[in-house]
């Protein structure tokens, strides 16, 4: 049991670091200036932090999906 916790706690300290790191990139600036490009999508860019609301809501949705399904798995002695 001792071993796979690691591997759990590994990939969400990723996912952390990962998340901060975009934001602090974000934050800076070093993603440069919109252009324009998102308005040729389902959802229009908006102003704002997130940009397509629809399309981030659902995308973290599949994440919070995939890592409760992870740690079901970790619980069930199934992970590796």
């Amino acid at each position: 049991m001792l071993q796979r916790k690691p591997i759990f706690f590994t990939a969400l300290f990723t996912a952390i670091v990962s998340l901060l790191l975009f934001f602090v990139a974000l934050w800076n600036g070093w993603f440069g200036p919109s252009s324009g490009v998102g308005a040729v999508f389902c959802e229009a860019s908006r102003d704002g932090l997130v940009k397509q609301p629809a399309n981030t809501w659902s995308n973290l949705a599949f994440v919070v999906a995939g890592l409760l399904h992870r740690l079901a798995a970790c619980r069930q002695s199934v992970c590796s």
